[in-house]
């Protein structure tokens, strides 16, 4: 019968036991040792598959500024500079909290709103901007089922913790596409958000670069 992984209780209760007896402490060291190496992994470690498989040697990225509550921006491109392996994509999204002038009762109402906005849409401001990308300004990714959308970035970006994963490769010269809107006047929070700005807009892809083919 194979032997019983140890616990993480079993590791406290030698550490315990060597605590109070010091003579005991030179003889336990190496168990205690042995012990922590063979405890299992957390029930969470076992459900999941790690998020950093390895490391991105890529960031590729593009910016928004200003983006206005109403009408649209130019897409932004992004050019890939070597052979890529798209790994992942993340969103982060900062917006105006009020003009310079505003109001001290202004301001705290945008701040009690943006608050209750990032729990109820996301964390880095994902919940405010919708986004969509293009391969070569011609295949969009992002789809209805029955045409191409903007998306909200809180569903397609990630937890804002974690990236959402890609598995794209793509080769130098190809470009992606993207594009972004602000979401502020569809969030129903009231006139005092409907008109805000999203002073910054960030879209990023992180990728690994291929190995180039030997030519004999």
């Amino acid at each position: 019968m194979p032997a019983m992984m140890p616990s993480i209780q079993d590791a406290i209760a030698l550490a315990q036991r060597m605590a109070q007896n010091p003579s005991d402490s030179v003889s336990l060291a190496g168990q205690l040792v042995e012990t922590i190496q063979a405890l299992p992994p957390f029930a969470g470690e076992l459900l999941s598959r790690p998020h950093f498989e390895r490391a991105s040697l890529w960031t590729l990225g593009c910016s928004f500024e200003n983006v206005p509550a109403t009408g649209s921006v130019p897409p932004q491109v992004i050019r890939m500079p070597h052979d890529v392996w798209i790994r992942a994509v993340q969103v982060q999204v900062y917006p105006v909290l009020a003009p310079f002038d505003a109001s001290f009762a202004a301001l705290s109402l945008a701040a009690s709103t943006l608050r209750a906005l990032r729990f109820s849409t996301g964390d880095n401001g994902r919940g405010l901007a919708r986004v969509n990308w293009r391969l070569d300004a011609r295949q969009g990714w992002i789809s209805s089922g029955q045409s191409e959308i903007l998306a909200p970035a809180a569903i397609i970006s990630g937890d804002g913790c974690f990236p959402a994963d890609k598995d794209w490769q793509l080769q130098k010269e190809q470009v992606i596409e993207v594009r972004l809107e602000n979401l502020f006047a569809d969030l129903q929070m009231g006139a005092a958000v409907t008109d805000m700005l999203l002073r910054w807009a960030v879209v990023t892809f992180w990728a690994e670069e291929l190995d180039q083919p030997q030519i004999q």
